[in-house]
Formats: C-alpha cells, structure tokens, sequence
C-alpha cells in the first residue's frame, strides 16, 4: 500500500492545483454559480449499500410533504 500511495501523491497535488484554480474562478466571478426556485437535497455518497440512504430518504419524505 505504501508504494500505491507513493505513484499517487503527484495526481493528489495537480488533483489540488486544478480545484483550487477552479473555485478561484468562482471566487473572482468569471464562473457564475447558479441557484433555483425549487429547493433540492441531495442524499448519497460514494458507498454502495448499507449507509442508510433509504432510511434518510423516507425520513425526509415523511417531514417535507
């Protein structure tokens, strides 16, 4: 693991570079960042299964309608 980690560190670095020039954009206007009438919520991350999604999800349901 410790040499995977090793070939990686230079893509978290350009990974790094490039958002943080991204949201510099965003910061000094010449990206517009867009919002909506209707409010959204997002649920859900990158695991697959067993994070209690469907639980947060009904829960929501039941409170907002």
């Amino acid at each position: 693991m410790g040499i995977l980690r090793f070939f990686l560190f230079p893509f978290s670095i350009v990974y790094m570079c490039i958002t943080s020039f991204r949201n510099f954009l965003f910061d000094i206007g010449l990206f517009k960042a867009h919002t909506y009438d209707v409010p959204s919520l997002g649920i859900g991350n990158l695991t697959v299964g067993g994070t209690g999604k469907s639980v947060a999800i009904s829960y929501f349901i039941s409170e907002f309608i």
